[in-house]
């Protein structure tokens, strides 16, 4: 089998254009293992705009946390994406948001800490590094103060954000795809570029692609930062040539002469070439300069398709049917201190049973289904997993299942009759002489005894509503038929009364074969319910009989 361990993350709920719910959002993220994959959502009354509802969809995070929003906006929300809804009060003690601190998942070299927003910072640079709460200022990270720095720090990707994705992961793994740098540029306060650049780097795969990502001031500003245009130019030669163009400047906010200006600030060279992603292994020869940009480009594209999260691993296990199996693997995740975690497992054993709520109490009483996989949650996250499962065989999951959908159920004398013979007979006999020919004779054609009904109505004239009453009330249902064995016409004569009296020793009293007597032999009468050996499958059925006919 194999299993993925991956942290708990959420979508943060803001009311629309709240900036205090903004900057709220970024701090609780920054803390969080996975954080930088955490979307940041505005709910209006109307509900999440398509581009948002999309994000949060394709993020497949665990639940929604309501930062500032809406009570009531925030709970239809929640129903519509089917995810729980939790207050950030108790975001920590929650079952499905919870997840680990930083410090429990990577190791810091206290030499060279990442950098980090204050909490009351320019937006930009909340959305480019992150933040963190004044009480944390000395734990692990470094407040700066300096504009440069936020540009500098994303080219190598050091911020207290980037932190956020130590040891996460991907998979399936697949060759790396190249797309072009994406320069996020902001005029003014920012909001709607700082929201829509935190969401579109949250839905870039962390592995599975490469796009570097820069939320960058106006070129009024970038335009003093001591040698950025040659750590930029550096940055653009390193990459491979699988791609074209080489930057796209994005803006909610600027206007296109500003980002000309940017553009010409930062040595790049307009082009009409049309973009494209790309991805050979190995990667071509590095990129020389001139390096070019567009403006009409939407990164969204480049993110937005199916991915799964999690470290993978893969591990040996003795499954025993229907009965408990112990799952032991050493998770490939490496955590210090009291760490939370989700572990999804997947395999040979899991394999066609359905996904409902219900299947995954049957395996687990903890577990659930998601993204297709079986999920647990560790508190605390132990070195070694050991988890003792119960994977379900077909028939009690055909059970469960009819217990979710009736409100009672029971074997028709079809299936009451199929299963005895399943149950008493090995499916080889009947290849002997006349059996399976016997079974089949003895069969009542209920879809043609109706058909023929119904031809006969019409032939008298009855009307539609007649024929209407009589579909309905027959209900697939006839007389069973009884058949002498002398009008068995497929079965030789000589093979005739063997065959009879083998299916009446398997079905015995309670199946619905009929001996009648007294007669002489060749006279005797039989009798079966429908159908007695299915065609297609001889001698298969799913259930045990529920009451004896007494035939």
């Amino acid at each position: 089998m194999e299993a993925a361990v991956l942290p708990s993350r959420a979508a943060y709920l803001i009311a629309g254009g709240s900036v205090a719910g903004f900057r709220t959002a970024v701090t609780q993220a920054s803390s969080r293992w996975g954080g930088m994959t955490e979307p940041i959502v505005e709910a209006q009354a109307s509900g999440l705009s398509p581009l948002h509802e999309q994000t949060v969809r394709v993020a497949k995070v665990e639940a929604l946390v309501n930062i500032d929003a809406d009570f009531q906006a925030a709970k239809k929300i929640a129903q519509g994406l089917g995810l729980p809804i939790v207050d950030l009060a108790v975001i920590r003690k929650s079952n499905v948001a919870s997840t680990c601190s930083l410090a429990e998942v990577m190791q810091f070299d206290p030499a060279y800490p990442p950098i980090a927003a204050s909490p009351t910072g320019t937006l930009w640079q909340l959305a480019a590094a992150g933040c963190v709460e004044p009480r944390h200022f000395l734990e692990h990270v470094r407040v700066s103060r300096r504009e440069d720095e936020f540009g500098r720090y994303q080219l190598n990707e050091d911020t207290r954000i980037h932190s956020t994705l130590a040891q996460f992961g991907e998979y399936p793994s697949t060759p790396a795809r190249h797309t072009p740098t994406v320069l996020w540029v902001v005029e003014g306060e920012g909001f709607t570029d700082s929201i829509d650049f935190w969401n579109t780097r949250a839905l870039r795969p962390a592995h599975m692609i490469e796009m570097p990502m820069l939320l960058l001031p106006g070129a009024g500003t970038v335009k003093d930062w001591l040698d950025f245009p040659e750590q930029v130019a550096r940055l653009l030669k390193s990459r491979p040539r699988e791609f074209a163009v080489d930057v796209a400047l994005v803006s909610r906010s600027a206007s296109p002469e500003h980002l000309l200006e940017l553009a010409s600030a930062l040595g790049l060279e307009p082009t009409e070439e049309e973009p494209r992603d790309g991805a050979r292994m190995p990667a071509s020869p590095a990129r020389t300069a001139p390096f070019t940009f567009r403006t009409d480009l939407d990164p969204t594209a480049w993110v937005t398709f199916e991915r799964h999260y999690g470290v993978p691993t893969s591990f040996d296990v003795q499954v025993f049917a229907g009965g408990p199996s112990t799952l032991r693997f050493i998770q490939p995740v490496r955590f210090d201190g009291y760490a939370g975690a989700l572990v999804r497992f997947w395999g040979e054993p899991l394999l066609g049973l359905p996904a409902r709520p219900s299947i995954a109490r049957l395996v687990h009483p903890d577990a659930q289904w998601r993204d297709g996989k079986l999920q647990l949650a560790f508190q605390p996250m132990p070195h070694q997993i050991a988890v003792q499962m119960t994977f379900p065989l077909l028939p009690q999951v055909t059970e469960q299942l009819l217990d979710d959908v009736t409100t009672g159920h029971q074997l028709s004398s079809a299936g009451r009759l199929g299963t005895a013979l399943a149950e008493r007979a090995e499916s080889s006999a009947l290849l002997e002489p006349g059996v399976y020919e016997a079974a089949i004779a003895l069969t009542t054609p209920r879809s043609k005894e109706l058909l023929r009904r119904l031809k006969e109505h019409r032939a008298d004239g009855h009307p539609d509503a007649d024929l209407a009453e009589l579909a309905a009330t027959w209900g697939g249902r006839s007389e069973r038929r009884y058949l002498p064995a002398d009008k068995l016409q497929d079965v030789r004569a000589e093979d005739r009364a063997a065959a009879l009296e083998r299916l009446c020793s398997w079905a015995g009293p309670s199946a619905g074969w009929r001996a009648s007597a007294p007669r002489a032999p060749a006279g005797r009468s039989f009798r079966s319910s429908r159908p007695a050996v299915p065609r297609s499958a001889p001698g298969a059925a799913p259930c045990p009989p529920t009451s004896p006919a007494a035939r």
